[in-house]
């Protein structure tokens, strides 16, 4: 006779015993509940981010996210956007997106973005990111070189003085 798996949805400890019909206690063990929060931090650009998080003890439900810039908590967001890709997969994706745009340079290069769950502060996975430059080394070396040129810092002197 195979008895039911019971999955615990909610990150927490709990202490499982078995005892005999007379209470006498076989075996006792302490395990984690799975946490319900599951997301992914699909991608960041120097002009947005997106991804997915789901609550499986809510399915089709917002999450509230936040997040943090350099470790600092910066602003609150919720999902709110289909993923097919999710709903494909069997999850529940019909509300499981999110992404957020911003101006160019708000963030600069170098900038660490953590997505965490709101209710329990879990970041997603795949988080932190960090904002990567989408301009390529050449374009920015040679920026950096007019930079020097029109204000005279710079690792070298143009004109040889």
């Amino acid at each position: 006779c195979a008895l039911p798996i019971y999955t615990l949805h909610d990150g927490r400890q709990h202490r499982l015993s078995l005892r005999t019909v007379r209470g006498r206690l076989i075996a006792e063990k302490v395990v984690t509940g799975r946490s319900p929060l599951r997301g992914f931090f699909d991608k960041v650009s120097e002009v947005g981010l997106q991804g997915w998080a789901i609550d499986e003890s809510a399915p089709n439900q917002p999450v509230e996210l936040s997040l943090f810039v350099n470790g600092v908590h910066y602003m609150d967001l919720h999902t709110g956007l289909p993923r097919n890709d999710l709903s494909a997969k069997g999850l529940a994706g019909q509300q499981a997106g999110f992404s957020w745009s911003w101006p160019l340079h708000l963030f600069t290069p170098g900038t660490v973005l953590d997505i965490r769950f709101r209710s329990s502060g879990e970041s997603l996975s795949k988080s932190p990111r960090t904002v990567e430059s989408s301009t390529p080394l050449r374009v920015r070396s040679t920026l950096g070189n007019l930079d020097a040129w029109q204000t005279g810092h710079g690792v070298f002197d143009w004109f040889g003085e």
